[in-house]
């Protein structure tokens, strides 16, 4: 009882409003507020952070968010690495999103594109131990007793150590004391010394005051050209549901996927049955948004439900009609019932099959 319904939003607008555009699903995510916030039962129901997991307010990236939309083609082709002229890696430009004093709702956003312009490397060379490196040659996230340098061009190996990697297990006699040490996996590394040129990689920042301003230089990170919009089918990220809750794309309209209800359960599953969100919990986000119950959509917003269906009359009739289908069917699954068998149970539940 303790999880929150923020990532069945997209997958709720998609029940509610079946065959959206891309423009009309941006729009329906921008309206909603959930957020990853926990809030009391003496808070208001469309309370809600401003921030975080409600985010839906980018237009084509929240869509593609929230289906979990592939990168295209042409953005896979930018974000590949080069070789600079002394043959080391340059990567490719990369795009972040920061706020000022890390808050979203007092600071200003700004839109930073950092770029890999050259690799400086070093005249001097330094030695350092406990490197994982055996061969000379240039190596990235270098890792070594020091700690200090990332990046390097090792120029010789000085020195090799073996490392005992084993594990053991410790016989001791009536008093307590180690008596025997017993090898029971018996495992080694090395590691080396070794002389190396580091290498710096010199960076640019381009900051821009919106997206738009951004996009208008780097074209490349605009969300039509990042993202594959004639992908026609996929799943949303859904935690706790993974693979569960699917979409499906016709002729640029988005519907949910109807193989979604032969995946999921009928209702939020603990631990011991596998975790997991279900059919109502669905029916119970799709009643949220419209009701703007914002609070049903935060963190641990599933103890709210009581509360809500009791605030909210006129949302029990379809929960309830929900659990009703959802055990219908699959108690008809278990018993291997025919779809005739399955109607006679719905019309006369007290009557046998």
């Amino acid at each position: 009882m303790g999880y929150m319904f923020t990532e069945l939003v997209p997958p709720a607008i998609l029940l509610d409003h079946p065959g959206v555009t891309r423009e009309e699903y941006a729009q329906l995510l921008s309206q909603t507020h959930p957020s990853g916030r926990e809030y009391s039962a003496s808070d208001p129901w469309e309370v809600h952070s401003g921030m975080g997991l409600g985010d839906y307010s980018e237009g084509s990236q929240s869509v593609a968010d929230a289906l979990g939309l592939r990168y295209s083609q042409q953005f896979k082709d930018f974000q590949s690495a080069t070789i600079d002229t002394q043959g080391l890696r340059l990567y490719p430009p990369s795009y972040y999103i920061t706020t000022r004093n890390f808050r979203y709702h007092n600071g200003k956003r700004y839109h930073y594109v950092v770029t890999h312009e050259r690799n400086r490397v070093s005249k001097q060379p330094v030695v350092v131990r406990g490197a994982f490196i055996s061969e000379p040659g240039y190596r990235e996230d270098i890792e070594h007793d020091e700690g200090e340098i990332s990046a390097g061009i090792v120029t010789k190996v000085l020195r090799r150590r073996r490392v005992d990697n084993s594990a053991y297990v410790y016989h001791t006699d009536d008093e307590g004391r180690v008596v025997e040490r017993e090898a029971i996996n018996k495992d080694y590394f090395y590691t080396y010394t070794v002389e190396l040129k580091p290498v710096t990689a010199v960076k640019r920042v381009h900051r821009y005051p919106t997206a738009e301003a951004l996009y208008q230089s780097w074209p490349q990170f605009r969300p039509e050209n990042k993202y594959d919009f004639t992908q026609t089918r996929g799943r949303f990220h859904v935690a706790l549901s993974d693979d569960t809750f699917r979409w499906v794309q016709q002729d640029g309209r988005y519907y949910l996927d109807p193989a979604t209800f032969d995946r999921i359960p009928a209702s939020f599953r603990d631990r011991s049955q596998g975790y997991g969100f279900g059919y109502t919990d669905l029916i119970l986000t799709a009643e949220a948004i419209k009701a703007g119950a914002w609070k049903l959509l935060s963190y641990r917003g599933l103890k709210h439900a009581e509360a809500f269906l009791a605030d909210f009359p006129a949302t029990r009739p379809r929960f309830e009609q929900a659990v009703w289908d959802s055990h219908t069917s699959l108690s008809a699954k278990r018993r291997n019932l025919t779809y005739t068998d399955l109607i006679k149970m719905r019309v006369n539940p007290s009557g046998s099959i």
